[in-house]
């Protein structure tokens, strides 16, 4: 069953697989795809007519299903993500929409939400910046989280209705036309003072709009939390005051904001995760005295409990991070102008992003004691260069050094255990790299898009090359890969220009495009593989010849694909599975042999190789689901190739479908001359045993030569 893809960011729908629940089923109507039951109907997709289609999204109440009127009662998470539509009205009947079901649809423009709904889901109308008015149903119990973030076009005010009994965080952040939120008095769970939200007993504030226009704030007394995500991306608001009373300032709560200065109340406990993110005109922070679990050093706000710190105005020049420190918080000197840092002996954790987007940072001193780098801890600090490992170093997080274009060397220290995605990912300048034996795990890309990096070693120890691990590294000629390597992930060695490369004897797996587009001349697979994913060595432009070792079972679709200059393909016997397109496209291939062993061969296996001699050993004809070939004015196999096949087999193979287009059927080892005495000055291209089996090294008995002519030989040695 096939249903249309909903992660799309234009009016283009393409199919997708889909498989529906035991009681649903598929139903199109008025290009709306539902999944339906006897009960109700879910809103799934848009299958829009592509000539003239009808950007005006009316949801019915009822859709027909085996005779009878189905309420349409829900739209599906991110069923019209990306699309282009400009106005939704939604039928009577519609309780739930789903997350980011309608994300990012950057045109619409006008919604009409049913009396009845009752949820809104997480992100459902993110980045609809075009929407200009939100009017909510007084049947509306739950507001997702973020589900207008970014919604930049909404203006005024909101109107919470009574019935709201849940609302997620940043549900209007970066809103910043909504100028104030207004809340129904018999509303149980929230009120609004002043056009800012809190919770009903005003200890939580839920939302200060990002449009409020004034320059100060007082919190007022009864507030004990300040939510996450709360007050960020306020231009205006330059000073806040922070009520005695106040417990717990949530993450990001205060980022993205003019503030100038902070003072931390005696009754703070508790700050989140980058509470004032991206704070670039603070000038200050001050603790008030009392209060135990905070203080202030050299403009750093520090977190006693775990010596950690928790935010900082703006540094420059030389950063030191001061003796004790034991973890630098999340965003702490983001987008600092600092051109240098040095960690304290004391330091065990950067965390996220933590020195992120430093575009002046040239140097870092990592301590010895060092045991983990934080998600984007060095992002995007181009002119990053100069930094050092420490041996205790045992997790660096996904996207640490991301974009660190001036970065040269990645020398990564024995004792590291994991590294998560794409730690280097598009550091142009990366040339060399080492990877310890101590690697437990790897997420994806670690060095992918590495365009420089021309040099890795890995050392002993290391079980895969992991996934997409060095993927378009299109400048790596220099690969050494330990004997502990097993398996060869998907795309982790994809591009990589290298012509020689000696593939581990413990290899078992090679996945999907693992060695695609390689510059291998000679690609030898050990006897110990025992499959070959989809395009696994496909596009090797550079590659002669290829031979599998015998231990290999299978090769997957278009396996062994598009290599132009490839004239030799040895398949071992003991293989079992040739996929789609296995072996297609090899422009130099005229002569193949497909072992005894292979049973199963899959729709146009060997399309596009000028293909001369197909030498089949199995006994039994393998029953071909579609062709072996496509027919075009260039190759014909059908007409141009001789199919040898076992003596006793030729009638089954005259009868097998398929196999009998072939205009010439011939026994192995028949259609031979003995090589006369005037064609000795010819040159030998290959030699063959009588059974079609190629030989580098005859020994003495009788061989079957193919001559530079085109001509066959049977020669007795």
């Amino acid at each position: 069953m096939k249903k249309i893809n909903k992660r799309v960011l234009s009016l283009i729908a393409a199919s997708a697989a889909f498989v529906a629940s035991a009681s649903a089923e598929e139903l199109i109507s008025n290009y709306l795809v539902y999944d339906v039951n006897e009960t109700e109907a879910t809103l799934t997709g848009w299958y829009p007519d592509f000539d003239n289609p009808d950007l005006d999204i009316v949801v019915p109440a009822t859709v027909t299903y085996n005779g009878n009127e189905v309420p349409v009662t829900a739209i599906a998470k991110e069923c019209f993500y990306g699309m282009g539509i400009t106005s939704v009205e939604l039928g009577k009947n519609v309780r739930q929409i789903g997350e980011s079901a309608f994300m990012y649809c950057g045109n619409l423009s006008e919604l009409e939400l049913n009396e009845g709904l009752t949820e809104i889901g997480m992100q459902s109308f993110a980045n609809c910046t075009m929407l200009q008015t939100l009017r909510f149903p007084s049947t509306l119990e739950t507001i997702g989280q973020l589900a207008f973030w970014n919604a930049t076009g909404l203006t005024g005010d909101i109107v919470i209705p009574a019935s709201v009994k849940s609302i997620g965080v940043g549900v209007w952040r970066s809103d910043t036309a909504i100028v104030g939120i207004e809340v129904e008095k018999e509303n149980a769970y929230y009120q609004s003072q002043d056009g800012v939200l809190f919770t009903k007993d005003m200890e939580t504030l839920m939302c200060y709009p990002a449009g409020r226009s004034a320059n100060s704030y007082t919190i007022p007394s009864t507030v004990k939390v300040i939510a996450d995500q709360s007050m960020r991306n306020n231009p205006y608001l330059t000073s806040v005051k922070l009520n005695e009373g106040l417990e717990t300032i949530g993450e990001v709560a205060l980022a993205s904001s003019a503030l100038q200065s902070v003072n931390i109340p005696s009754t703070v406990k508790k700050i989140g995760s980058a509470a004032f993110f991206y704070g670039l005109k603070l000038k200050e922070f001050t603790v008030e005295s009392g209060n135990q679990w905070f203080r202030v050093n050299d403009g750093m706000l520090i977190e006693n409990a775990n010596e950690r710190i928790v935010a900082s105005a703006p540094k420059s020049g030389l950063l030191r991070i001061p003796e004790g420190i034991k973890e630098i918080g999340d965003y702490a000197f983001y987008m600092n102008d600092i051109t240098g840092v040095s960690l304290p002996s004391t330091v065990t954790l950067t965390g996220k992003a933590a020195f992120a987007n430093c575009l002046s940072l040239k140097k870092v001193v990592l301590n010895e004691g060092l045991e983990e780098i934080g998600e984007m801890c060095f992002q995007d600090s181009p002119l990053l260069s100069d930094i050092n490992f420490p041996s205790t170093l045992k997790k660096m997080r996904m996207q640490a050094f991301c974009s660190c274009t001036a970065l040269t060397s990645a020398m990564l220290p024995e004792g590291l255990e994991e590294l998560e995605n794409s730690i280097f990912l598009f550091c142009s300048g990366l040339k060399e790299a080492y990877v310890p034996g101590t690697l437990k795990t790897c997420g994806l890309s670690v060095f992918g898009n590495c365009e420089n990096l021309s040099k890795v070693v890995i050392a002993e120890g290391v079980p895969e090359v992991y996934e997409s691990m060095f993927n378009m590294c299109y400048a790596l000629a220099d690969i050494t890969l330990p004997s502990t390597i097993e398996v060869l992930r998907p795309y982790c060695l994809y591009g990589c220009p290298f012509s020689k490369l000696e593939l581990p004897e413990k290899l078992r797996l090679i996945e999907e495009a693992a060695l695609y587009g390689t510059g291998l001349e000679e690609i030898v697979i050990p006897d110990n593989v025992e499959s070959i994913g989809a395009y696994g060595l496909a596009w090797n432009f550079a590659a002669t010849s290829i031979k599998l070792g015998k231990g290999v079972k299978a090769i997957g679709k278009n396996c062994i694909h598009f290599t132009y200059d490839l004239t030799s393909v040895e398949l071992n016997e003991g293989l079992e599975t040739i996929g789609e397109a296995g072996v297609s496209a090899c422009y130099g291939l005229t002569e193949l042999t497909i072992p005894s062993t292979v049973k199963n061969i899959g729709d146009i296996a060997f399309y596009n190789n000028p293909l001369e001699t197909l030498i089949n050993k199995a006994v039994e004809p393998q029953v071909i689901e579609g062709t072996l070939s496509y027919i075009t004015d260039e190759v014909n196999i059908y007409e141009n190739c001789t199919l040898y096949v076992p003596e006793e087999s030729i009638e089954a193979y005259k009868a097998a479908a398929v196999w009998q287009d072939f205009n010439l059927i011939q026994a192995i080892g028949t259609g031979v001359k003995e090589m006369p005495a005037e064609a000795t000055d010819l040159t030998i291209v290959g030699i063959y045993t009588l059974d079609g089996q190629r030989v580098e090294n005859p020994s003495t008995g009788i061989y079957i030569y193919r001559m530079s002519d085109g001509s066959v030989r049977k020669v007795i040695r």
